[in-house]
């Protein structure tokens, strides 16, 4: 019985530790799907985190920490974006200075915040029915809502990847742009958009 219980409590504590990190790794399939690598993800998240906690925290609305948290990781984005797409940059030099960036500015604005706890957050919940089956219930059912999103998520992106024509559109640039452009597809627009994208998912 303990045991048991044991198992179940890690592999809850995994589900909920790595659900930041699945939103982040499809974030990223966006991106690179468009044909562009970012190895900025970090540092995107990292400021995206500092916004959301502060607009959170001065405003006392979770909603408003949300949509600060995604301009910010947007704003490194662009910066990303314009440096790779339409200079044509090294998509790995540009990634690897946002990380640095985004870690070294994040942990000089949030010194001061450190310890403080959030005002608002997410509240786990349990789903009615789902919740009481043996042993998967206590693991998959008993989370907060951007876990249970997580779920819903990730087929939908698959599906969406395969199943649909702006999916057939976003892999066709990341594969071969040169026969995309002659189908008329428009690849700096397709890829300033995964872009972006691709943060909110990481936000």
């Amino acid at each position: 019985m303990e045991r048991e219980i044991l198992i179940v409590a890690i592999l809850a504590a995994a589900i909920k530790a790595g659900t930041s990190i699945l939103y982040a790794t499809l974030g990223e399939i966006f991106t690179e799907r468009s044909g562009i690598l970012n190895l900025g993800v970090e540092g995107m998240m990292l400021i995206g985190a500092l916004g959301g906690f502060m607009a959170n925290l001065y405003t006392n609305n979770l909603v408003i920490g949300i949509l600060v948290a995604i301009i910010a990781g947007g704003m490194l984005s662009l910066i990303h974006a314009f440096l790779c797409i339409t200079l044509r940059s090294n998509q790995v030099v540009s990634g690897l200075a946002l990380t640095l960036m985004g870690a070294g500015l994040s942990s000089f604005l949030g010194k001061s915040l450190v310890g403080v706890p959030a005002p608002n957050y997410f509240r786990a919940f349990k789903i009615p029915f789902l919740s009481n089956i043996p042993f998967i219930g206590r693991i998959f059912f008993q989370h907060d809502l951007l876990i249970y999103l997580s779920y819903i998520i990730v087929p939908l992106a698959w599906f969406f990847m395969y199943k649909t024509k702006p999916g057939l559109h976003l892999r066709a640039v990341g594969e071969d742009p040169a026969t995309a452009d002659s189908l008329g597809v428009n690849i700096y627009r397709i890829r300033y958009v995964y872009v972006l994208i691709g943060v909110c998912f990481q936000d």
